[in-house]
């Protein structure tokens, strides 16, 4: 789909962030090889929820996520949780981090969370 927004922005960058991102990424790249040799994606391990996200203990892996935003801004997390209560936690962890440190804006995943949200259950996360 092409539209005037859509040719502003470069090649996607995809980083996915699991405890498992090394094994996740060796899948994903048996069923799907062609994707991760064409666009930027990589798998850094981070555990949202279980890693630290700041000072001396933070963790590699968020760590390199805030040096990539700080090179270019995240447009969009894209949070895949088994729970509804797991991907609202991960939010307001995120929401926390950002507040505390000015990383990773909110309107990075606030929107794009809130519309997923929205197409789930068929109304606005307010309304909810």
């Amino acid at each position: 789909m092409l539209t005037p927004v859509a040719g502003t922005f470069g090649p996607p960058r995809i980083t996915a962030l699991d405890r498992n991102a090394k094994q996740q990424e060796k899948a994903f790249r048996a069923r799907r090889p062609a994707v991760l040799d064409t666009l930027d994606i990589a798998g850094l391990p981070f555990d949202l929820g279980g890693d630290p996200m700041e000072g001396d203990a933070a963790a590699a892996g968020f760590i390199r996520v805030v040096e990539l935003s700080e090179k270019e801004p995240v447009t969009a997390i894209y949070l895949a949780s088994p729970t509804m209560a797991d991907t609202l936690r991960a939010i307001m962890l995120l929401q926390q981090h950002y507040q505390r440190t000015g990383n990773m804006g909110p309107r990075s995943f606030i929107a794009a969370v809130s519309k997923a949200m929205t197409a789930i259950s068929g109304q606005p996360l307010a309304e909810r």
